[in-house]
């Protein structure tokens, strides 16, 4: 899938959202938080990071953390039941979802989303990976929430 392609796809599942979401594309990178920060004129506490992870049978697992935190592998394995969870490789990231390191969505795709528990402010609004390296989505964690299904617990270091 192409980036034009990714994009579209992220754009289709924001419908659900009823105008609430935006995606924005940008002529500069934002695979970094600090990168998407400028483009946006904000900060990393406006942003989520999406770590992907891979469980001892294949599957995605998604953890979503605040722009300015960590995620903990032992404790987002602990809460999943999941003792073999490893960190994804690039190739693996695009295998299973679709989508580049740097563009993830915090949804879109099969995997077990894990939102930290530090984001759970239903109305917050949260930037996210767009689908490609120079877009981003600017959503509210009810609905991000509502795409992903995601389970809330404390993930972060």
């Amino acid at each position: 899938m192409n980036d034009a392609q990714a994009e579209e796809r992220v754009i289709a599942l924001l419908s659900r959202c009823q105008g609430r979401a935006r995606h924005l594309r940008f002529d500069v990178s934002c695979k970094s938080v600090d990168e998407a920060a400028l483009a946006v004129s904000g900060s990393a506490r406006d942003f989520v990071k999406n770590i992907f992870m891979v469980d001892a049978s294949g599957r995605a697992v998604l953890a979503i953390v605040g722009g300015e935190d960590r995620a903990s592998v032992s404790r987002t394995a602990r809460i999943l039941d999941c003792p073999a969870l490893r960190l994804a490789e690039a190739g693996e990231m695009v295998a299973l979802s679709g989508f580049p390191p740097g563009g993830m969505p915090s949804f879109g795709f099969d995997a077990r989303y894990v939102l930290d528990d530090r984001l759970h402010e239903p109305w917050r609004m949260v930037y996210t990976g767009g689908g490609s390296v120079r877009s981003l989505v600017h959503i509210c964690i009810a609905d991000l929430l509502a795409l992903n299904e995601a389970r809330i617990a404390r993930i972060r270091r």
